[in-house]
Order: structure tokens, then C-alpha cells, then sequence
């Protein structure tokens, strides 16, 4: 028989071991609740990160797969990544015929081209009036964005591209195909312009001769690649408040306006300034071969401006050369000829 303190014992230790059964049994019996927690927090990351999506087949004519699933598989929706990838039957997404209320684009992002490929476009359709096509997110990599809206008795349809705008490594074209004598053929840019790559804006059916504004820039645009109006007749404009940033360097290091076209400056130019050597040249707008007009309302931002010369410190932009330089005020100037004189003194002496 147990002592008093044997049985004393002997329940705590029982106790311990029917508690620890206890707990492994309840262990076990929540196992599988954890299992299926852990499941859907998988579920929920994975929907959490959009799918890439991209274009099986060219739209024809006649066909768009922007709200539809016709070349997506299903509807673009929300929380879904777009591509119109440019290779070969895969590269042409159409607007539907008829815009002419404003038509947003439902996917998290739409990309026309991939660096690599060329041909992949966006082709705006148009109709009987001025459209809107808005792509929140749209990014151009080697990929183009064409006005060829309907035309009627020698006149045709401006489009407004609206939303947010990003120019990726291959960089993206504003097309006016089929602007050969025709008036009001436009593209009128509202969103934001931003990225590293280039922007080209030209008429791949030739040289255009309409009267109109051609592609015209409403944002302020952070993009630092360069900029070229490719053909004779074609126009950009650059309207008041809109703007145009420009990165400079090393002397003759920046991103520019260039090409064979026309260009109306009415609005602001930023010179990001932190990189940029203190004595340098820069060509920013190349009037060699541009038509090119500055506007009453052009401003240089930062700057002042007198007589159309915009100044800074010892930088200055010119409007009638377009070219920006930077020479040393008179106190550097004075510096270093006596650091000159004072090299030539001791070599000299060493002679």
C-alpha cells in the first residue's frame, strides 16, 4: 500500500499524463484546421499577384479584343497584367469601333511590345466623333499606339489617350497612319508620360500634309529618353502647363528633341540639373532640322527668362540655338587662370 505522500505522487503524475494525451489529441484534431488555414493564406498570396495575360492572335478587321475575350481567353478584369507581345500573329490589339464615350481598359496593365519584337500596336478605330481611349497603366516597349480612325470626306477623328503612360527600355511610337492630306487626324495625349525609354511620333503612311495639330502633349511628362518628330508635315506640340524633363550629364550627355518635323513649344522644360558638369554644352532641342516655334507661354523651369534666354546660375538655355551651356562665373574664370599662371611660374623655375 502507498504512503500519504506516494499517493500524492501518484495523482500528479497521472494527472500530467492524462494532460498531455489531452493535448496531443486536441493537437491532432486542429492539425487539419491549421492545414486548410494554411491553404487559403496560400490562395490569397497567389491571387494577390496578378497574372500575366497575353495576346494569342492578331484582331483582324472588324474584331477587338480590348473588353473582350475574344484573343485573351476571357474578359480582361482587374488584377491581371496584359501583353501584346509583337511577334509574329500576335501583334495587334484594336479598339472597338466606336469609342465615343470615354473607354477604360479593365486590366492592371496593358503592354504593347516586348523590347525585342518589333510590330505590336494599339490601334485606335475611331467613329463619327472625337474618342477616348484610357489604359491606367499602359506601357510602350518597342510598341506603338495608331490613330486610324474613320475617315469621312477628307477629314478624320482626333483621339484622346488617356491615363498613365510608361516608356519601357524599347521605348514607344505615336502613329498618324493614313494622315496624307487629311484634317483633324490627331492624337491628343492627356496622361502622364514617365520611363527611361524613347518617345517617336511620325505618320508610317507618309509624309503628312493636313491641317491640323498633329500629337499634341497635355501632361507633365517625366520620361528621359529622347524625343523625335519623324517626318515632314508631322507636328508636336508641347501645349501650356504641359512639360518635358531632360536629364543632363557630362557635356553633351541628355536626352533631346530631334527629327525632320514640326514642333510647338508652348509649354515648360525642367533641366534636372544634379548630374550635369558644372562647364559643358548640351543640345537639347535640335534646330537644325526641326521647324520649331517657343511660344509666349514657354517657360524654362527655375530659370529666368530674358529676351528668350533663361538663366541659372552659370547655366543657360537659348532658345533660338536650343542648346544649353554652362561657363564658370567670373570668380572661377579668375581662379583658374591664376591656378594656370601659377602652373606655368613653377615649371619655369624648375626649367
Amino acid at each position: 500500500m502507498m504512503n500519504a505522500i506516494e499517493e500524492s505522487q501518484h495523482q500528479e503524475h497521472k494527472a500530467k499524463t492524462e494532460g498531455n494525451i489531452m493535448k496531443k489529441r486536441f493537437s491532432h484534431s486542429r492539425a487539419p484546421i491549421l492545414l486548410a488555414l494554411v491553404a487559403a493564406a496560400s490562395l490569397l498570396s497567389f491571387s494577390a499577384h496578378a497574372a500575366l495575360v497575353i495576346l494569342t492572335a492578331s484582331d483582324g478587321a472588324g474584331e477587338s479584343s480590348f473588353n473582350t475575350a475574344l484573343h485573351w481567353g476571357a474578359v480582361p478584369i482587374a488584377g491581371n497584367d496584359y501583353l501584346v507581345e509583337g511577334v509574329i500573329g500576335r501583334t495587334t490589339l484594336r479598339t472597338p469601333t466606336d469609342i465615343n464615350n470615354p473607354a477604360a481598359f479593365a486590366g492592371d496593365s496593358l503592354t504593347i511590345g516586348s523590347n525585342t519584337a518589333t510590330g505590336a500596336s494599339l490601334i485606335y478605330k475611331g467613329g463619327a466623333g472625337n474618342g477616348t481611349v484610357t489604359v491606367n497603366n499602359l506601357k510602350f516597349d518597342n510598341g506603338t499606339f495608331i490613330n486610324n480612325a474613320v475617315t469621312t470626306n477628307g477629314t478624320s477623328t482626333p483621339v484622346t489617350l488617356a491615363g498613365n503612360i510608361t516608356l519601357l527600355a524599347g521605348g514607344g511610337k505615336l502613329d498618324l497612319t493614313n494622315a496624307t492630306s487629311l484634317s483633324g487626324h490627331e492624337i491628343h495625349v492627356t496622361a502622364p508620360i514617365s520611363g527611361v525609354g524613347s518617345l517617336e511620333v511620325w505618320n508610317s503612311s507618309g509624309t503628312a500634309t493636313w491641317v491640323g495639330t498633329g500629337v499634341s502633349l497635355y501632361a507633365v511628362n517625366s520620361y528621359t529618353g529622347n524625343t523625335t518628330v519623324k517626318g515632314t508635315g508631322m507636328e508636336l506640340n508641347l501645349v501650356d502647363n504641359a512639360g518635358m524633363k531632360f536629364v543632363i550629364g557630362a557635356t553633351g550627355a541628355n536626352n533631346m528633341i530631334s527629327g525632320n518635323g514640326t514642333l510647338h513649344l508652348d509649354g515648360d522644360f525642367t533641366f534636372d540639373l544634379s548630374g550635369a558638369a558644372a562647364v559643358g554644352s548640351w543640345t537639347i532641342v535640335n534646330v537644325s532640322t526641326l521647324t520649331e516655334t517657343f511660344g509666349s507661354t514657354f517657360t524654362v523651369n527655375g530659370f529666368t527668362g530674358n529676351a528668350h534666354v533663361w538663366t541659372l546660375g552659370n547655366y543657360t538655355f537659348t532658345e533660338a540655338t536650343g542648346i544649353l551651356t554652362a561657363v564658370p562665373e567670373p570668380a572661377v574664370w579668375a581662379l583658374l587662370a591664376f591656378s594656370l599662371t601659377t602652373v606655368i611660374v613653377l615649371r619655369r623655375r624648375r626649367a
